[in-house]
């Protein structure tokens, strides 16, 4: 009976999740692709077996993206890359290992019935946390095995309630569970789950890989020439404020800032907080400016390597984004406050690799004990060594559907 009354509340919620989405389209640019991304999809039937990688995001397609690499280079089966969110499919719609990039349809048995029997996986991989029943139910009702990548679980979430039914049951049904953290382990065989293993999180072989390539930039060499020199990366306002007003406490320090959305709107209110800064696309006055914008997309995983110090942005939102890119180098990191979500971010703090920055102040306070050098280099040594410990999870997972003989 509690399973029957989930399902109508799960179905009910998905409908009018996507109800109330396609109201906002109308005065909301993200909504509005959401929407009409869906509403304009066309599906083609797949011409072979395929092997099929979701991911809520960006964020998620950098985990989903070490093992998207190994099975394109197996040349075995077409890849099938689908999103939840528009941030997501829009960069990676042209993705080129991909077969087809789709809009993940909306959560019901009939429209999972249809997308899974159009695209035939033979494998399935979802990502971290992105669940969604029906999908996963038509799934298990073909034999198709399926796995869990990079999750990451605590015990407030509504698998371990008594009323989260149906999120237990999407559990049970993975074939394999591929964990980042002992912590997820040990709580997923408390509540009984068996087919849970450690992998650690495929983020980490994803940076390490990025770190490894020939990566230059004149112009950035160019500017910061032989000084010192912060990264403000993923930055939205709240970052961005921080460093506009404590403009006279930076010292030798010159800034670069690679904002996390990059259009006219955004690049119009850094110049205003930022007089002097030159433009990436337009380097004119760099040798002389103090700050520079970096105003496209796709560099900052690889300019973080330039930085003496990197800030990662997004802790006065939501949640931090992602430290590891900065780290990999062997940087001292700085973010704001709401990192609880971050477990990296949550590690570094602790073992003293990072630092967390709630006001203006904070931000002056950390930099001046950066001046220590043995601090500082204490600080980059922790983040390099966390990063190479955690390295291999792609290989854990190959080596274990090896084992099963998946593949």
């Amino acid at each position: 009976m509690l399973k029957f009354f989930s399902k109508i509340v799960y179905s009910a919620s998905v409908k009018f999740y996507h109800f109330f989405i396609g109201l906002a389209s109308f005065f909301n640019e993200k909504a509005y692709r959401f929407t009409t991304g869906r509403l304009n999809q066309v599906i083609n039937e797949a011409a072979e077996p395929s092997i099929w990688f979701h991911c809520a995001s960006l964020g998620e397609f950098e985990q989903a993206k070490p093992l998207i690499n190994w099975f394109y280079q197996q040349q075995q089966s077409p890849i099938i890359l689908t999103f939840f969110s528009p941030s997501g499919y829009t960069q990676k719609v042209n993705f080129p290992l991909a077969r087809a990039v789709y809009y993940l349809p909306q959560d019901g048995p009939g429209a999972a019935k249809d997308f899974i029997r159009a695209i035939q996986p033979k494998l399935a991989f979802f990502i971290k946390y992105d669940f969604w029943y029906f999908h996963l139910q038509e799934l298990k009702k073909r034999n198709i095995p399926h796995f869990l990548i990079s999750g990451i679980f605590r015990e407030e979430q509504l698998f371990f309630k008594a009323y989260g039914v149906l999120h237990r049951e999407m559990l049970s049904n993975f074939s394999t569970i591929f964990v980042q953290d002992e912590a997820s382990l040990n709580l997923l065989i408390k509540h009984h789950y068996s087919n849970c293993l450690l992998a650690h999180d495929t983020r980490f072989d994803t940076v390490k890989s990025i770190s490894e390539l020939n990566y230059s930039n004149e112009i950035i060499e160019n500017f910061i020439a032989t000084d010192k020199c912060i990264i403000l990366g993923s930055s939205w306002l709240k970052d961005e404020l921080l460093f506009a007003q404590n403009r006279e406490y930076l010292g030798a320090y010159k800034l670069i800032i690679a904002p996390h959305d990059v259009n006219y709107k955004r690049i119009t209110q850094l110049r205003k907080l930022f007089p002097d800064a030159c433009l990436l696309s337009d380097p004119q006055g760099a040798y002389s400016s103090k700050v520079l914008i970096i105003d496209s997309i796709g560099k900052l995983s690889s300019i973080y390597r330039y930085g003496t110090i990197c800030y990662v942005g997004g802790g006065f939102g939501v949640s931090v984004h992602n430290i590891l890119e900065a780290a990999v180098y062997g940087k001292a990191i700085l973010f704001g406050p709401n990192h609880r979500k971050s477990k990296e971010a949550l590690d570094l703090v602790a073992l003293k690799g990072a630092f967390e920055i709630r006001h203006k102040e904070a931000l002056v306070e950390t930099l001046s004990l950066l001046e220590d050098e043995d601090l500082l280099r204490n600080a980059e040594q922790i983040a390099k060594t966390y990063v190479e410990e955690r390295t291999g999870g792609t290989q854990m997972i190959i080596k274990q559907l090896k084992s099963d003989k998946l593949i």
